[in-house]
Protein backbone atom coordinates (compact mmCIF):
# COMPACT_ATOMS: atom_id res chain seq x y z
CA UNK A 1 0.00 0.00 0.00
CA UNK A 2 2.70 2.58 0.20
CA UNK A 3 3.53 1.78 -3.42
CA UNK A 4 0.63 3.52 -4.81
CA UNK A 5 0.62 5.94 -1.74
CA UNK A 6 3.73 7.22 -3.04
CA UNK A 7 3.08 7.45 -6.45
CA UNK A 8 0.11 9.72 -5.51
CA UNK A 9 2.45 12.18 -3.88
CA UNK A 10 1.07 10.92 -0.24
CA UNK A 11 4.43 11.54 1.42
CA UNK A 12 7.74 12.53 0.88
CA UNK A 13 8.97 9.29 1.02
CA UNK A 14 8.01 5.55 1.16
CA UNK A 15 9.32 2.40 2.71
CA UNK A 16 7.47 -0.77 0.97
CA UNK A 17 8.49 -3.42 3.75
CA UNK A 18 8.07 -7.45 2.47
CA UNK A 19 5.49 -6.11 0.10
CA UNK A 20 2.56 -7.97 -2.27
CA UNK A 21 3.67 -8.15 -5.90
CA UNK A 22 1.43 -5.28 -7.51
CA UNK A 23 -1.47 -6.19 -9.84
CA UNK A 24 -0.07 -4.42 -12.63
CA UNK A 25 3.64 -6.19 -12.90
CA UNK A 26 1.79 -8.11 -15.45
CA UNK A 27 2.13 -12.21 -14.74
CA UNK A 28 0.20 -13.38 -11.56
CA UNK A 29 2.24 -15.13 -8.71
CA UNK A 30 0.05 -18.07 -8.54
CA UNK A 31 1.71 -19.98 -5.63
CA UNK A 32 0.51 -16.77 -3.98
CA UNK A 33 -2.70 -17.08 -4.96
CA UNK A 34 -3.35 -20.68 -4.63
CA UNK A 35 -1.59 -20.43 -1.04
CA UNK A 36 -3.65 -17.27 -0.27
CA UNK A 37 -6.78 -18.19 -1.92
CA UNK A 38 -8.99 -19.40 1.41
CA UNK A 39 -6.68 -17.66 3.82
CA UNK A 40 -7.68 -14.20 2.49
CA UNK A 41 -11.28 -14.29 2.15
CA UNK A 42 -11.88 -14.44 -1.25
CA UNK A 43 -14.77 -16.82 -1.35
CA UNK A 44 -16.35 -14.93 1.39
CA UNK A 45 -18.84 -11.89 0.97
CA UNK A 46 -16.50 -8.41 0.81
CA UNK A 47 -18.11 -6.99 3.82
CA UNK A 48 -16.92 -9.66 6.07
CA UNK A 49 -13.26 -9.14 7.66
CA UNK A 50 -11.00 -12.05 7.89
CA UNK A 51 -8.43 -13.26 10.19
CA UNK A 52 -5.31 -15.08 8.85
CA UNK A 53 -5.72 -18.81 10.29
CA UNK A 54 -2.70 -19.55 12.84
CA UNK A 55 -1.51 -22.39 10.74
CA UNK A 56 -0.61 -19.54 7.57
CA UNK A 57 0.67 -17.31 10.36
CA UNK A 58 3.03 -20.05 11.71
CA UNK A 59 4.12 -21.22 8.39
CA UNK A 60 4.46 -17.93 6.31
CA UNK A 61 4.83 -14.81 8.88
CA UNK A 62 6.61 -16.07 11.68
CA UNK A 63 8.74 -19.11 9.97
CA UNK A 64 12.19 -19.79 11.58
CA UNK A 65 10.49 -18.57 15.12
CA UNK A 66 9.94 -21.08 17.88
CA UNK A 67 6.34 -22.10 18.52
CA UNK A 68 6.10 -19.70 21.76
CA UNK A 69 7.62 -16.93 19.85
CA UNK A 70 5.50 -17.19 16.79
CA UNK A 71 1.95 -18.09 19.20
CA UNK A 72 2.68 -14.44 21.32
CA UNK A 73 3.49 -12.53 18.32
CA UNK A 74 -0.05 -13.84 16.69
CA UNK A 75 -1.99 -13.09 19.49
CA UNK A 76 -0.39 -9.68 20.05
CA UNK A 77 -0.71 -8.79 16.37
CA UNK A 78 -2.73 -10.38 14.29
CA UNK A 79 -6.52 -8.90 14.22
CA UNK A 80 -9.35 -9.15 11.61
CA UNK A 81 -8.94 -7.06 8.65
CA UNK A 82 -11.05 -5.82 5.82
CA UNK A 83 -11.55 -8.25 3.31
CA UNK A 84 -11.80 -5.74 0.26
CA UNK A 85 -8.37 -4.29 1.23
CA UNK A 86 -6.72 -7.21 0.78
CA UNK A 87 -9.16 -8.99 -2.69
CA UNK A 88 -8.14 -5.55 -4.22
CA UNK A 89 -4.33 -6.36 -4.01
CA UNK A 90 -4.90 -8.45 -6.71
CA UNK A 91 -7.48 -6.32 -8.91
CA UNK A 92 -6.96 -2.90 -11.14
CA UNK A 93 -7.62 -0.77 -8.07
CA UNK A 94 -4.05 -1.67 -6.75
CA UNK A 95 -2.48 -0.72 -10.86
CA UNK A 96 0.97 1.28 -9.96
CA UNK A 97 2.47 3.48 -12.24
CA UNK A 98 6.32 2.51 -12.39
CA UNK A 99 7.36 5.34 -14.33
CA UNK A 100 5.82 8.25 -13.02
CA UNK A 101 7.42 10.32 -11.38
CA UNK A 102 7.14 10.03 -7.37
CA UNK A 103 9.12 10.67 -4.03
CA UNK A 104 11.98 8.17 -3.24
CA UNK A 105 11.28 4.31 -2.35
CA UNK A 106 12.89 2.40 -0.30
CA UNK A 107 11.85 -1.90 -1.25
CA UNK A 108 12.35 -3.85 1.72
CA UNK A 109 12.96 -8.18 1.56
CA UNK A 110 13.81 -10.93 3.85
CA UNK A 111 15.77 -14.12 2.64
CA UNK A 112 13.61 -16.36 4.21
CA UNK A 113 9.89 -14.43 3.62
CA UNK A 114 7.60 -16.90 2.39
CA UNK A 115 4.65 -14.65 2.11
CA UNK A 116 6.95 -12.46 -0.83
CA UNK A 117 10.05 -13.65 -1.85
CA UNK A 118 12.85 -11.50 -2.45
CA UNK A 119 12.51 -12.14 -5.87
CA UNK A 120 9.26 -10.73 -6.33
CA UNK A 121 10.21 -7.74 -4.11
CA UNK A 122 13.35 -6.88 -6.36
CA UNK A 123 11.20 -7.22 -9.47
CA UNK A 124 8.95 -4.31 -8.17
CA UNK A 125 12.66 -2.98 -7.37
CA UNK A 126 13.58 -3.35 -11.48
CA UNK A 127 10.30 -1.64 -12.56
CA UNK A 128 10.72 1.34 -10.17
CA UNK A 129 13.71 2.22 -11.19
CA UNK A 130 13.76 5.52 -13.14
CA UNK A 131 15.67 8.20 -14.58
CA UNK A 132 13.14 10.56 -12.94
CA UNK A 133 12.66 9.57 -8.98
CA UNK A 134 15.11 7.41 -6.28
CA UNK A 135 14.39 3.96 -6.29
CA UNK A 136 16.71 1.09 -3.31
CA UNK A 137 16.34 -1.90 -2.46
CA UNK A 138 17.65 -4.16 0.42
CA UNK A 139 17.51 -7.63 1.11
CA UNK A 140 17.66 -8.63 4.91
CA UNK A 141 19.37 -12.25 5.34
CA UNK A 142 17.14 -14.55 7.86
CA UNK A 143 14.63 -12.00 7.95
CA UNK A 144 10.65 -13.63 7.85
CA UNK A 145 7.32 -11.64 6.69
CA UNK A 146 7.37 -10.37 9.83
CA UNK A 147 10.13 -8.77 10.87
CA UNK A 148 9.27 -6.93 13.85
CA UNK A 149 8.83 -9.88 15.80
CA UNK A 150 12.58 -10.90 15.19
CA UNK A 151 15.34 -10.66 17.72
CA UNK A 152 17.35 -8.07 15.45
CA UNK A 153 14.67 -6.00 14.24
CA UNK A 154 16.01 -3.19 15.06
CA UNK A 155 18.84 -3.79 12.06
CA UNK A 156 16.22 -3.54 9.75
CA UNK A 157 15.16 -0.54 11.64
CA UNK A 158 18.05 1.19 11.80
CA UNK A 159 18.77 0.36 8.24
CA UNK A 160 15.54 2.37 7.38
CA UNK A 161 16.05 5.47 9.19
CA UNK A 162 19.34 5.99 7.61
CA UNK A 163 17.99 5.82 4.79
CA UNK A 164 15.44 8.33 5.08
CA UNK A 165 17.89 10.76 6.88
CA UNK A 166 19.71 10.87 3.69
CA UNK A 167 17.22 12.68 2.34
CA UNK A 168 17.26 15.51 4.89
Amino acid sequence: MTCPGVQEGLGSAGVSIHSFLPYSTGKPNMGFISNWWKALGYLSPSQQTWLVPYQKWERYFTNGQSQTVQKRLYYDYVVPASSKVMRDLMTASAKVHYRRPRPPLLILAGSQDRVSSPASNYRSYTRYMTNHSITSYKEFEGFCHFPFGLPNWKLQADYVSSWLESFD
